[in-house]
């Protein structure tokens, strides 16, 4: 199997930065941390940060629902309150078992692509996705350092008998 260099660089790259954050965003940071420190301070801080990336993936859950009623861009096939949410730390285990690796792989291109890259900014929170039941339409989302949120689409179309994703779209920001 060949699998040129770009694709190689990128998986490389994805997987760097998905294990790189994973600290961060755990749901069991103390678990992650408890054996570090005994330091009360510091187990604290931790679950701060645990309890400002879970409030934030909330808020955006429903900022992105209420946008979507209000827009009246509501998903025609199903209600987002039937879409998993699910944080870059848990792709692994709670999305990408269910994947295919080309599928796999291409989320990850879409993921962290052109789209995400320029509307990153020091400050911004980590990302979370809703994504369909059917693993056929995600949303990625992130709150920037104002409290708005950038919400980016990602759907998949079949090629060679796998799905690829890809974004659809522009980035979009909502309050």
């Amino acid at each position: 199997m060949k699998m040129n260099k770009k694709t190689t660089i990128i998986a490389l790259g994805a997987a760097l930065a998905v294990s790189g954050t994973s600290v961060y965003a755990s749901d069991s940071f103390t678990n992650i941390f408890s054996y570090k420190t005994d330091n009360l301070k510091e187990q604290q801080h931790i679950k701060n940060v645990e309890n400002k990336l879970v409030s934030s993936w909330n808020l955006g859950r429903e900022t992105i629902l209420n946008q979507s009623i209000t827009s009246g861009t509501f998903t025609t096939q199903q209600n987002l309150r039937e879409w998993k949410m699910v944080n870059s730390v848990e792709f692994e285990d709670k999305l990408f078992s269910k994947f295919k690796s080309k599928e796999k792989s291409s989320f990850m291109d879409a993921f962290y692509g052109e789209e995400r890259k320029s509307n990153l900014e020091v400050g911004d929170y980590m990302p979370a996705i809703l994504i369909n039941p059917e693993l056929t339409e995600a949303k990625q989302f992130w709150q920037k350092h104002d409290g708005s949120y950038i919400v980016i689409n990602m759907k998949t179309t079949k090629s060679n008998g796998t799905k690829q994703w890809y974004v659809e779209g522009e980035a979009e920001r909502i309050h």
